[in-house]
C-alpha cells in the first residue's frame, strides 16, 4: 500500500504539472481579466484592500440551480467553508454570510441554511476578498455575501429515487418556502426520507507468519429513515432585527449483519464451521431553537446578542449471537447505550460596522454543556463491567474577546483579536473528577490585495479544541468485538496555527488557491492506557502537522464549451513521539495524500449538463493501544447527467462508485501492546457495487 500511495503522490504531482500547462494557455486567452474587473477606488487607483466581485442572480441561470447553496457551489475560484464543530458559537463561523450576517444556527449547518433559501429570493451574490470586518467571519480571505430578495413568495421542492446494490427503491423528498407571515420574513424546509446501502466482505484472520486461522463470508445491510424541520423568521423588533432559528431533526436505523465461518480454510461453498450475526437499531432526536437580536446604533457600531439551546437524545441496542457448530448457540451477548446532550450558549458582541478603517470588536460567551450516558453489555446472562459505564458531564465556560480589522493600505488588511477562556468540567458517575482550564487564544491575519484576483494571506493562532463527552464514558465496539474505558481525566488539546494562502482568479470561472500550514499541536488525543489499566482516549502528549491544500479550477472553452474541470490535491503528514512504543510516528485519523477532480460541461443550448467525479486512492491509520487499524480505498468514479428540458424542471440520474468500491480494512495485533510482539491480522476486504439515483427539481 505504501507503494499506491506514493503512485498517488506522483499521480498528484503529473496532474498538477498537466494542469499548470493548460492553466498557461487559459490564462494567455484570458490575460486581460485581471485589469477589466480589478476593483476602482474613488481615486481612480487599483486596487483596494477590501475588493468584491458581485454575480446577479441571471449569472447561475446556466447552471440552473435550486437554491442558495447551489450557487455556493458554481461561484467562480470560492471554495465552500461550512464551518468547524469548535468550542461553542464564535469559534465555528463558516465563509458563508447572509444579508451581511452568518446565521444563528450551530445544529442546522450552514448548507442547511442555504438551502432552505430558493433560488428566486437571491437577488445576487458578493465576493468580498480581504478583511470586512472584526466578528463574524474574522479570518477568512474570501467571503460571499448572499443578498437576498425582500418579500415576494417562492418555494422548491425535490424528490428522489435511490437503488442501492440489494435492488431496494429508498424514496426522499425535500421542499422548502420563503414567505412574509404577519409581518415575519420567513423560510423553512423539510427534508424527509430513507437511506442506506449494503456491502459484501471477506474477512481472513492470519497469524505472525500470514497463515489462515480462519476465515469469514460477511454480508451487511443498513437502513435509516430520518426527518429533518427547520425554520427562520425575522423581522423588525425594538429599535432592530431579530431573528429566530428552530430546527428538529429525527432519525432511526437498523444494520444486519451476517458471517459465516471457515476454520482452517477460505469459503468454499461447503458448510461452515460457525456463524456470526449482530442486529442492531437505534436512533434519536435533536432540537435547537436560536433568538438572535442586532441593532445597528447611529454612530454605526451594531450590538447583537444571540442566544441558543440544543437538546440531543441518541439510543443504541444490539444483540451479537455466536454458534459454533451453526446448530448450537454458543455466545449472546446484548450491549444498550443511551445518552443526553444539552448545550446552551449566551453571546454578545459590541462593534464598529461602519466604514472606519480600523474596526473594533468587544464582547463575550458564556456556554453551558452536559452529557448523561449509560451503557450496559450482558453476555449469557451475567453483566460485563467496564469502566466509567456510567457518566454524567458538566461544563461551565466563559471567554472575553476583543478583536480588531484595519484597512491598512489600499492593499493590505490585518485583522485579529485576543480570547481569554476558562472552564471548569466535572465528571460523575462511575468515576468522578474536576478540572478548571484556562486559556489565551490570540489570532493574527494579514491579506495583501496584489490585485482584485490575486491575494495573499498570513495567518497565526491558537486554537483550543471541543472535547467529544463521549469519551468521558465508556463504550463498545461490538464489530470488534473490543471496548474502551472512559476517561474522567481528559483535557482540552490546543495548537498554534501558522498558515499561508495564495488566490489568483485568473478567469471568470479559472482559480488556484494553495494552503500550506504547519500546526504545533499539545495535548494531543489518542488511545492510552490509563490509570485503571484498560485502553481509553487521552491526552497523549505534542504533536506536529503540516502540509500543503491545493485547488485549481480550469475552464475548458477552448476545447470543451461549457467545460469545467476542478482539482483537488493534498500532501499531509505529521509527526508524534508515541507513548506507547517510544517511536516517531504520524497521528491517528488522517489521510497523508489525495488526488481527486471534478470535470463537469454545461451545454446551455441544449439545455443539457453532465460530469464525473474521481477520487483516488486514499489510506488512513488508528493506533490502539493493542493493534493498528488502517482502513485505505481504491480509486472510484461517480457520474450524473442532468437535463431542464422536460415539464419545465430538473431531472438529474446520477450513478456513484461506477467501478465498484473496494476497500480493505487491517487490524494488526500485538501483544501486550503495539511496543511487544506482532502476533497477526484480521484482513476485511470490503465490495461495495455501484447505486443509482434519480432525482426531480422544481420550483415555485
Amino acid at each position: 500500500m505504501n507503494l499506491l500511495l506514493g503512485g498517488e503522490r506522483k499521480n498528484a504531482l503529473t496532474v498538477l504539472k498537466s494542469a499548470t500547462a493548460i492553466l498557461a494557455i487559459t490564462a494567455c486567452t484570458t490575460m486581460s481579466y485581471a485589469v477589466d474587473n480589478a476593483a476602482v477606488d474613488d481615486d481612480g487607483d487599483v486596487p483596494v484592500a477590501n475588493s468584491a466581485n458581485t454575480y446577479p442572480a441571471s449569472f447561475f441561470d446556466q447552471y440552473n440551480p435550486q437554491n442558495a447553496f447551489e450557487m455556493i457551489q458554481r461561484l467562480p475560484g470560492f471554495s465552500f467553508d461550512g464551518g468547524s464543530n469548535a468550542r461553542g458559537f464564535g469559534g465555528n463561523a463558516g465563509n458563508v454570510l447572509i444579508d451581511g450576517a452568518r446565521p444563528s444556527s450551530k445544529s442546522a449547518s450552514l448548507r442547511e441554511v442555504l438551502i432552505r433559501i430558493p433560488v428566486a429570493q437571491v437577488e445576487r451574490i458578493e465576493i468580498v476578498r480581504g478583511g470586512t470586518s472584526a466578528g463574524d467571519t474574522a479570518g477568512q480571505s474570501v467571503v460571499a455575501n448572499v443578498i437576498k430578495k425582500a418579500g415576494g413568495t417562492s418555494g422548491t421542492w425535490v424528490a428522489k429515487l435511490r437503488r442501492p446494490p440489494d435492488g431496494r427503491v429508498l424514496p426522499n423528498v425535500e421542499g422548502s418556502l420563503a414567505t412574509k407571515i404577519g409581518g415575519w420574513d420567513t423560510t423553512s424546509r423539510f427534508d424527509v426520507g430513507w437511506n442506506g446501502g449494503n456491502r459484501d466482505a471477506l474477512l481472513r484472520d492470519v497469524d505472525a507468519e500470514g497463515n489462515l486461522i480462519e476465515s469469514e463470508d460477511e454480508t451487511f445491510e443498513n437502513q435509516f429513515n430520518f426527518q429533518v424541520f427547520s425554520v427562520e423568521a425575522i423581522r423588525d423588533a425594538f429599535g432592530g432585527k431579530l431573528t429566530v432559528n428552530g430546527q428538529f431533526f429525527r432519525d432511526r436505523f437498523k444494520g444486519d449483519f451476517f458471517r459465516e465461518g471457515f476454520n482452517g480454510r477460505l469459503p468454499d461453498g461447503g458448510t461452515p464451521d460457525f456463524t456470526w450475526q449482530n442486529n442492531e437499531n437505534g436512533g434519536g432526536e435533536e432540537y435547537e431553537l436560536s433568538v438572535d437580536w442586532k441593532k445597528t446604533f447611529s454612530n454605526q457600531w451594531k450590538l447583537h446578542s444571540i442566544i441558543l439551546g440544543t437538546i440531543n437524545n441518541f439510543g443504541f441496542e444490539s444483540r451479537t449471537i455466536e454458534s459454533e457448530p451453526i446448530d448450537v448457540v454458543n455466545d449472546i451477548t446484548d450491549f444498550e447505550q443511551n445518552r443526553k446532550r444539552k448545550e446552551f450558549i449566551l453571546r454578545t458582541t459590541y462593534g464598529d460596522a461602519g466604514s472606519n478603517k480600523f474596526k473594533p470588536e468587544f464582547g463575550f460567551e458564556v456556554a453551558r454543556n452536559s452529557l448523561d450516558s449509560d451503557l450496559s453489555i450482558v453476555s449469557n446472562g451475567e453483566a460485563i463491567d467496564l469502566s466509567s459505564a456510567n457518566a454524567s458531564v458538566r461544563e461551565i465556560r466563559g471567554e472575553a474577546f476583543a478583536n480588531f480589522n484595519w484597512a491598512a493600505t489600499k492593499k493590505l488588511s490585518v485583522d485579529g483579536g485576543l480570547t481569554g477562556e476558562i472552564s471548569e468540567i466535572e465528571v460523575s458517575g462511575d468515576a468522578g473528577n474536576k478540572q478548571t482550564f484556562k486559556f489565551l487564544k490570540p489570532r493574527l491575519t494579514a491579506t495583501y490585495n496584489f490585485s482584485d484576483n490575486i491575494q495573499w494571506q498570513w495567518q497565526i493562532e491558537r486554537t483550543v479544541g471541543q472535547l467529544n463527552f463521549r469519551d468521558f464514558a465508556a463504550s463498545a465496539q461490538i464489530n470488534d468485538d473490543r471496548t474502551t474505558a472512559g476517561n474522567p481525566d481528559l483535557a482540552p488539546n490546543s495548537a498554534w496555527e501558522l498558515s499561508t494562502t495564495f488566490d489568483w482568479k485568473f478567469s471568470e470561472r479559472g482559480s488556484l488557491s494553495v494552503n500550506a500550514f504547519h500546526e504545533w499541536r499539545s495535548d494531543i488525543l489518542e488511545q492510552i492506557i490509563l490509570a485503571s489499566g484498560d485502553p481509553g482516549r487521552g491526552n497523549a502528549g505534542n504533536a506536529r502537522f503540516y502540509g500543503v491544500e491545493a485547488e485549481l479550477n480550469i475552464p475548458l472553452d477552448f476545447i470543451l464549451p461549457g467545460g469545467l474541470l476542478e482539482i483537488e490535491a493534498n500532501l499531509r503528514d505529521a509527526s508524534f513521539d508515541d507513548p506507547v512504543t517510544g517511536q516517531n510516528r504520524r497521528i491517528s485519523g488522517f489521510n497523508p495524500s489525495f488526488l481527486g477532480f471534478d470535470f463537469r460541461q454545461d451545454l446551455v443550448k441544449a439545455k443539457v449538463s453532465w460530469g464525473i467525479r474521481y477520487n483516488g486512492i486514499f489510506r488512513e491509520e488508528v493506533f490502539l493501544t493493542d493493534q493498528i487499524i488502517s482502513f485505505r480505498g481504491n480509486r472510484r468514479v461517480n457520474a450524473f447527467i442532468e437535463t431542464t428540458r422536460w415539464f419545465g424542471v430538473k431531472t438529474r440520474f446520477a450513478v456513484d462508485l461506477i467501478n465498484t468500491g473496494k476497500f480493505r480494512r487491517q487490524r494488526d495485533f500485538f501483544d501486550p501492546a503495539r511496543g511487544g510482539a506482532f502476533t497477526g491480522s484480521e484482513i476485511s476486504d470490503r465490495t461495495r457495487k455501484p447505486e443509482f439515483r434519480i432525482e426531480v427539481f422544481g420550483q415555485f
